[in-house]
């Protein structure tokens, strides 16, 4: 057991120093952690937009129309700058960039209200700001629902007594809103959350890959340059190097969790322990998960290509952008395989809804079990690469 520790320490010793001397890796631990954390909630830190230039054309030329485009120009999310009679004269501006985009109102818009008549209202906008188009949809669908409440009546008066008469006697439904973890609506406010941890977790496996990498490279592992002649098992590198990410990275997510969701106003309502307790067998599954893929790392840059480009999956994965629930089972499998996307979904739910470490059993279980099978896979990993004399010690000191 004390064979062990001391092999341990050494080897968290000599990742600290190789971390230290590594400028690639110091650029991703700096530059990843501080920079991606920074841009990105600086990109969504207005959180919401409000009224976003539009323009509207009109072809029903209707008395009709001309209220429906007041009611939306009242909206708190747009602003209507030009109403106009030609659709390409739309796209135009949207291209010129002096509106977010543009409604389009047939010439059946003039018949509601009047028997079964429908009309198709379409948005279009540009993808190049996709804040903007999520308030011209939000405000569309506001101005609808008004404007549902308001012709309602003429359909009514259009109904046979006995109709009338079963609608009258209908028990009106009471709905009562009430907004619970986002009540600005706020895109940042949803996203940011599960995206600090998605970073912690690529930035984490960038490092680890690109240290790994260097060892196999070298066919020297860092403890050796250090202390030629240990011979470590499997066991002890694995958790040497554990213990170096999993102390480095406790800081980095001091700053990405705790520092700048208060900076950013992002939801923050997370107790601190708790936060904690998440994050440490978090950092120390997605160490173990990525010592695991030991055979694959070359060299120190190939990782690169893979990782950088695996944001969307990632998030996709984690439940938030897309409901678990309604995922197919085989992809719903692989939301228990990364780290990140159990630990995006626990940390929203302390940080965003103020869960305790009760109401995250699920994912604390997922993430001790993944600790446990991450950790046998690479201790396992990286004894077949010690028999296999992938690494040698330095026969000299």
């Amino acid at each position: 057991m004390k064979g062990f520790l001391r092999h341990t320490i050494q080897t968290a010793i000599a990742e600290w120093k190789y971390i230290s001397t590594s400028i690639p890796i110091l650029l991703v631990l700096f530059g990843g952690n501080v920079g991606y954390g920074i841009l990105y909630n600086y990109m969504y830190s207005p959180n919401i937009v409000k009224k976003s230039p539009i323009a509207v054309v009109d072809m029903s030329h209707s008395k009709l129309s001309s209220t429906f485009i007041q009611h939306l120009d009242a909206t708190e999310q747009v602003n209507v700058e030009y109403v106009l009679s030609d659709y390409a004269e739309g796209e135009k501006l949207v291209k010129e960039r002096k509106i977010a985009g543009f409604l389009y109102i047939p010439k059946s818009f003039s018949l509601l209200g009047i028997e079964d008549n429908r009309s198709n209202i379409m948005a279009y906008g540009s993808t190049l700001s996709f804040l903007d188009f999520l308030m011209l949809q939000e405000a569309t669908t506001y101005t609808l629902l008004d404007f549902n409440d308001m012709l309602r009546p003429l359909y009514v008066m259009q109904l046979s007594d006995k109709q009338k008469f079963a609608i009258a006697n209908m028990q009106r439904i009471q709905v009562i809103p009430t907004v619970m973890y986002n009540p600005t609506e706020g895109y940042g406010t949803y996203l940011m959350p599960p995206v600090m941890m998605i970073i912690l977790f690529q930035t984490l496996l960038i490092c680890i890959s690109s240290s790994c990498g260097n060892e196999v490279e070298t066919k020297l592992l860092h403890i050796n340059k250090i202390y030629p002649h240990i011979q470590c098992k499997g066991s002890t590198i694995v958790m040497g190097k554990v213990v170096a990410y999993t102390t480095i990275y406790f800081v980095f997510s001091f700053f990405l969790l705790g520092l700048l969701p208060s900076v950013f106003n992002l939801p923050n309502i997370g107790n601190a322990t708790t936060i904690m307790a998440l994050v440490v067998p978090f950092l120390f599954s997605s160490s173990c998960f990525a010592l695991c893929f030991l055979p694959l790392y070359n060299n120190s840059e190939k990782p690169l290509l893979f990782i950088v480009f695996m944001s969307i999956i990632l998030l996709f994965f984690s439940g938030i952008s897309y409901p678990l629930e309604l995922m197919p089972w085989y992809w719903k499998i692989m939301h228990y395989v990364f780290p990140s996307a159990t630990a995006a979904m626990a940390f929203v739910k302390i940080n965003s809804m103020g869960a305790t470490l009760s109401d995250i059993r699920p994912e604390m279980i997922t993430l001790c079990i993944q600790c446990a099978v991450y950790f046998i896979a690479a201790t396992f990993i990286y004894n077949k690469a010690i028999k296999k004399k992938i690494f040698s010690p330095e026969t000299t000191s």
